[in-house]
């Protein structure tokens, strides 16, 4: 389909799923189509692929030591910052609604 779903989450292992849906969840309540991956990859780059192939917009990466701090890291594919990296930013778990600013923020710098 050529019109991707905006955010990708996938849990680094299958112990942080549970957050992983969490997270889902909470972004999904905040109006954006989210495609929560079933399985960890094994390797990070693979997961970074699935996201790409299925055109998300983002990439949430639910990873233990994002989560001890209570935050969650979400990678934009799609956009760059002026030194034309890819621009991600650590989201506060309690405030996912602040993805997109948080993300705007990032790509001006």
């Amino acid at each position: 389909s050529g019109q991707g779903v905006d955010y990708v989450v996938c849990a680094f292992s299958a112990d942080l799923y549970g957050s992983a849906a969490k997270i889902a969840a909470g972004l999904r309540s905040c109006g954006w189509t989210v495609d929560l991956m079933p399985t960890p990859k094994k390797k990070v780059a693979n997961s970074f692929k699935h996201a790409d192939q299925t055109g998300a917009t983002r990439m949430v990466f639910v990873a233990p030591d994002e989560i001890e701090k209570g935050v969650v890291r979400v990678k934009d594919l799609r956009l760059k910052n002026a030194a034309g990296e890819a621009v991600q930013v650590d989201v506060p778990l309690d405030q996912l609604e602040t993805t997109d600013a948080m993300i705007k923020e990032a790509a001006q710098k």
